[in-house]
């Protein structure tokens, strides 16, 4: 066990933390990484970085990406060594900074999960305009905002099932 997590006999990871208290499988947070990867908006904006830069041009600038998210990756890593509390990332800020920069940095945080959903709902919007080219892609983006919203409220099982689900559609499709 370290940090209070651990992984059971049955593949589940499980926490003594009273703000963790749902048991995950390792498939379910596998498959909602992928998920997460592999978002609309993503699949989007990669189609349109090899029409433009052509096959060569986006490999470099994913493997660029790549690199780039890699040492941010380590880097978090590393401050997670440093600070092993069970808090959120932008409270390392508080931790090293000070309170002002702690909750700057979760209103940023914030803003930045803000900006992706509605990002991620217009993408959507955008594909169902071209399978249904006479609704305008406006017209989907409530229904799949409160959807969106309705999901992440609900119990973190349904959540799961419902990341699950996703991310199959997104693999098969």
């Amino acid at each position: 066990m370290e940090n209070g997590i651990a992984e059971n006999v049955d593949g589940k990871l499980e926490t003594k933390s009273p703000f963790l208290t749902t048991p995950l499988s390792v498939l379910h947070i596998a498959l909602s990484i992928l998920g997460g990867a592999l978002s609309s908006g993503f699949l989007l904006a990669g189609g349109f970085t090899i029409f433009c830069a052509g096959p060569g041009g986006a490999l470099v600038a994913f493997a660029l990406a790549t690199i780039a998210l890699y040492m941010v990756m380590t880097s978090l890593m590393e401050i997670r060594s440093v600070i092993p509390d069970s808090v959120p990332y932008y409270m390392f800020g508080a931790h090293v900074l000070g309170q002002t920069v702690g909750a700057a940095l979760a209103w940023n945080f914030w803003l930045m999960w803000i900006s992706i959903i509605a990002y991620e709902v217009a993408a959507v919007g955008h594909i169902l305009q071209f399978w249904v080219p006479h609704v305008h892609s406006a017209v989907w983006c409530l229904p799949l905002f409160l959807c969106c919203f309705a999901i992440v409220v609900i119990n973190t099982k349904y959540y799961t099932a419902a990341e699950h689900s996703f991310t199959m559609l997104k693999l098969c499709g």
